[in-house]
């Protein structure tokens, strides 16, 4: 599937409570409703004197502690959510001109399922709050709070036998002699300690030995009977990732099953107040914003408006696109055509698409 084509791609995805895809992916044209902030992310700073690429229409951008949205004024249907996940890298320039006045361009690049695209956001820099600036400052939070998000295995997260504890995190129990047969049916021997976060095993002899496993990702807990004995089996959630299951064992059934409840407690309270982390990592206090709720009523408005495909050029590009990806899964047939505009051979473009509207949107 291809991310800014068909946001129904990843409906199913989206609709589970569990997969956090806000920061995981960049959409177009997604329904307006899902630019409303999700449980846990807090918007940082917006303008609504935002353009985005080359448009003429001018938009609310928002910057939240986990992505970048952008969309129309009056006409939320047509928008983008750029996960900061899939950001590869920004670029900002500022343009002085005596007659449009001081504007402040900011660059950014993404990368999802091997397609890269660029996405420039220009807004008057006088006016408008440094919007790069402050996307800087966030980022930077967004990569030193990963352990709120991510899974690490035998990274720096042990202390003289204690795990490093994330901010606002605190130690709920700590459970000693607990094997772990995640990389063999030997097991290794260490200590499990369940935080109101994560989860973090290391082994006792090598604290560099360890798995950290956070409350976002998992999707299953359970007890349950292998060959070599009662495990507890902690998986995480395909959404995110390759799937990971952490195999745990305890001498005692009863204390396993303890744990087992335990965790399933928690991670059931995080899911439905998650913590990210972002806001409390920024090296500025965020100030309470209010940004407009976005209503089920607005995004009928928009479908009945008719979509203006033409003026927007978004759904031209979003049709050459998908074009693409159905002529790489069905064996392109006909080969490339002659392009009398161009003078050169091109591949097919479907019905409706012309160069120049492909032309104006990149």
């Amino acid at each position: 599937s291809f991310p800014l084509m068909e946001f129904s791609l990843l409906a199913h995805t989206i609709d589970s409570a569990h997969y956090v895809w806000e920061d995981r992916e960049t959409l177009l044209n997604v329904p307006a409703v899902l630019l409303n902030m999700r449980h846990g992310e807090v918007p940082v700073a917006s303008s609504d004197d935002v353009k985005l690429s080359n448009k003429r229409h001018k938009g609310l951008l928002v910057l939240t502690t986990l992505r970048i949205t952008w969309h129309r004024n009056k006409r939320p249907g047509r928008n983008i959510s750029i996960g900061y996940n899939t950001i590869t890298h920004k670029e900002h320039c500022v343009t002085r001109s005596q007659l449009k006045g001081n504007t402040e361009e900011l660059t950014v690049h993404v990368a999802r399922y091997g397609h890269t695209f660029a996405f420039t956001f220009t807004t008057s820099f006088n006016t408008a709050p440094k919007v790069h600036k402050t996307l800087s400052t966030i980022l930077t939070a967004y990569e030193a709070t990963r352990l709120f998000r991510d899974v690490r295995m035998r990274s720096a997260i042990v202390r003289n036998q204690q795990p490093i504890l994330l901010t606002t995190e605190q130690i709920v129990s700590t459970v000693h002699g607990v094997w772990n047969h995640t990389s063999n049916e030997e097991g290794s021997l260490g200590v499990l300690v369940v935080t109101t976060h994560r989860l973090v095993w290391f082994a006792s002899v090598a604290e560099t030995f360890n798995v950290s496993v956070p409350f976002l990702q998992i999707n299953r807990t359970e007890c349950t009977d292998v060959q070599f004995g009662r495990v507890l089996v902690i998986a995480t959630s395909r959404s995110y990732g390759p799937p990971f299951t952490v195999w745990l064992r305890v001498d005692s059934v009863e204390k396993m099953e303890e744990i087992c409840t335990e965790l399933s407690k928690l991670v059931k309270v995080f899911t439905d107040s998650p913590k990210f982390g972002v806001e409390t990592n920024l090296a500025f206090r965020v100030r309470e914003k209010t940004i407009p709720e976005i209503t089920d009523e607005d995004d009928k408005a928009h479908e009945e408006a008719g979509g203006e495909g033409t003026e927007e050029g978004g759904d031209e590009f979003v049709a050459y696109l998908m074009s693409q990806e159905t002529q790489r899964d069905k064996d392109l047939k006909g080969g490339p055509v002659f392009s009398t505009e161009l003078g050169l051979a091109i591949e097919p473009l479907p019905a409706g698409v012309t160069l120049r509207q492909l032309w104006e949107w990149t």
